[in-house]
């Protein structure tokens, strides 16, 4: 029985373990979709800044990004301006977001 244990008391260590080192990489290198929101802080062609309570993401959009309004209906990156409230749902890579989708709430 103390065998028994020990075995399943090493084996939980060993998939705790496992799982925090995935857990850190994947902060870095993410295969998950994230979501953000917060207010923008400036637009380009192809991107946005978008400031959270805790940092700054470039949010970027391409051809596949679906740009919906509060209403759902689609809108242009060039609708959405400084000090709008946005919602994004992408890929975070370090500071950056590959969008899959943003909601414009303002």
């Amino acid at each position: 029985m103390q065998n028994s244990k020990k075995i399943i008391f090493s084996t939980l260590a060993v998939a705790m373990l496992i799982s925090g080192v995935a857990s850190e990489a994947n902060a870095k290198t993410s295969k998950y979709l994230s979501n953000i929101s917060g207010i923008v802080v400036s637009v380009s062609n192809d991107s946005f800044s978008l400031k959270t309570k805790k940092t700054t993401y470039t949010v970027k959009v391409d051809s596949n990004t679906n740009l919906l309004s509060k209403t759902g209906k689609t809108i242009k990156i060039t609708d959405i301006r400084s000090n709008d409230t946005v919602k994004a749902i992408g890929e975070i890579f370090g500071k950056t977001m590959s969008a899959a989708k943003v909601r414009y709430n303002s």
